[in-house]
């Protein structure tokens, strides 16, 4: 049986969120009154996941809403937009995923263009996780699987001031 005193366990915890979550940033540790860590306050932002949302065609956002000829709500964020153009450049594929704030959902517009009438934005669908999955586009559903750790980071301050301590 292995003895570990407080600090030795909390090390032990702190080095794993550093691994695990790839950051060296540990902003604070919190413990209860008998020891135990309850909140570690670190730096963890998209750009740590490794995001790259924009594909193809695409390389931001406003690039994104210029071919489209659309805005993105303020309450909406694209988590993945690719357009594929097609060799005679008369004719391409496009998928957005939308994660809506105020809906707490996602949401998808597939479309296709054709040198008549351009990207035509048509109203997203709700869509969620496993749905994504099953389309088998590794990318999409991969930046999806990153937005929810996302997601769950910004959750953090949230969550850890409403549990109680043990």
């Amino acid at each position: 049986m292995i003895s570990l005193n407080q600090s030795e366990i909390q090390k032990i915890i702190v080095d794993y969120v550093k691994k695990k979550f790839d950051t060296e940033e540990i902003l604070s540790v919190k413990t209860s009154s008998a020891g135990r860590v309850f909140e570690i306050e670190f730096n963890y932002h998209k750009a740590d996941l490794g995001f790259q949302v924009y594909f193809g065609e695409f390389k931001d956002q406003e690039d994104l809403e210029e071919g489209y000829m659309t805005l993105i709500p303020a309450n909406q964020e694209v988590v993945y937009a690719d357009y594929d153009c097609y060799e005679d450049d008369y004719s391409g594929n496009s998928t957005v995923l939308l994660y809506d704030y105020t809906k707490k959902k996602y949401l998808i517009v597939e479309s296709s263009h054709c040198s008549c009438n351009g990207l035509q934005w048509d109203n997203p669908d709700e869509t969620n996780l496993e749905a994504i999955k099953m389309m088998k586009n590794n990318e999409l559903y991969s930046n999806a699987l990153k937005f929810e750790v996302y997601l769950l980071n910004q959750k953090q301050d949230h969550l850890i001031g409403s549990s109680q301590m043990s």
